[in-house]
């Protein structure tokens, strides 16, 4: 069955599409219903193949070095690249509200504590341990072959915290 390459173009010869079938009348139908720039439409060439491998390898040479404009497959992938986000600032929340999204447990990671805390993700809740605000425990990481520690909040220091949080509401 033969198979057709064809190339849809604009008035002004700029290329709007290129595309296979083995039925060119039904797709330019088909295009005609689907395609918002069919409209645009000034000039149509066609190519004939004898297989279906051969018009699907010179349909992707030709949209990879011609690049039409509304053709998405075979197009380069571009990935927006997003601007380092600046961190958020520590959302002030009452000792109330802090205690209403808390489920207390036995120990939390210090990353868990950031995000009970309103802090933002990450391990933002460190530098209130590192100021002896909040309370932790070190233990020995046993998945460490250097013997780092792991750092933990115990539920217990964070009930404190929160009293001690609590005092600036009052």
């Amino acid at each position: 069955m033969k198979q057709y390459l064809y190339r849809h173009f604009n008035a002004d010869g700029e290329l709007l599409y290129v595309g296979i079938t083995n039925n060119l009348g039904k797709r330019i139908k088909d295009h005609s219903k689907l395609s918002a720039w069919f409209e645009d439409i000034g000039n149509i060439t066609v190519e004939k193949f004898d297989t279906r491998e051969e018009v699907l390898e010179r349909e992707r040479q030709a949209i990879i070095s011609e690049k039409p404009k509304y053709n998405i497959q075979h197009q380069p992938k571009v990935i927006p690249v997003m601007a380092e986000a600046e961190p958020e600032p520590p959302i002030e929340v009452s000792r109330q509200q802090l205690l209403r999204n808390i489920t207390f447990q036995p120990c939390y990671e210090v990353g868990e504590i950031s995000r009970l805390l309103g802090l933002g993700h990450g391990n933002a809740a460190q530098h209130l341990i590192d100021g002896g605000e909040l309370g932790c425990i070190k233990i020995k990481n046993p998945r460490s072959r250097l013997g780092r520690m792991k750092i933990l909040v115990t539920g217990w220091q964070l009930v404190d915290y929160l009293e001690y949080k609590g005092k600036e509401y009052e």
